[in-house]
C-alpha cells in the first residue's frame, strides 16, 4: 500500500484532512496530514513557500516505499516543490482544487 502525504491549503492544519486520512488508513494505507509552519496552529514568523516546500521534503524523505502527495489549493505549490526537490518515490501528485504552478509561478 502507499503513503500518502497530506498537504493543506493556506489558513489551515493537518486537521483538514483527518476523515480522508482514516478513510486511506481503514483501506490498508498510511496517512500523514501535515500542518505547515505559520499556518493553522504552528506559529512561524518567517514561514514562506520555501520553507514549506522543505517541510515537505522532509516528509517525503522520512518514509520509503510509494508515496502519493496531495495538495489541497495553496498546498498544490507544495506539491510541486517538494515533487521536484525529491521525486525519487512519488508515485502521484494529486490537486484537490489546488494551484498547478508552471515553472518560476507564484502564487501572487
Amino acid at each position: 500500500m502507499a503513503t500518502f502525504i497530506l498537504i493543506p491549503g493556506g489558513w489551515q492544519g493537518g486537521w483538514a484532512f483527518e476523515k480522508v486520512a482514516d478513510l486511506l488508513v481503514a483501506h490498508g494505507h498510511n496517512a500523514e496530514p501535515l500542518t505547515l509552519a505559520g499556518l493553522g496552529d504552528v506559529p512561524a514568523p518567517s514561514a514562506n513557500l520555501a520553507l514549506h516546500i522543505k517541510e515537505a521534503v522532509r516528509s517525503i524523505k522520512s518514509h520509503r516505499g510509494e508515496l502519493i502527495l496531495v495538495g489541497h489549493s495553496y498546498g498544490g505549490m507544495g506539491v510541486s516543490g517538494a515533487a521536484d526537490a525529491a521525486s525519487a518515490n512519488i508515485r502521484a501528485l494529486v490537486y484537490s482544487d489546488a494551484y498547478v504552478p508552471d515553472s518560476g509561478d507564484s502564487v501572487w
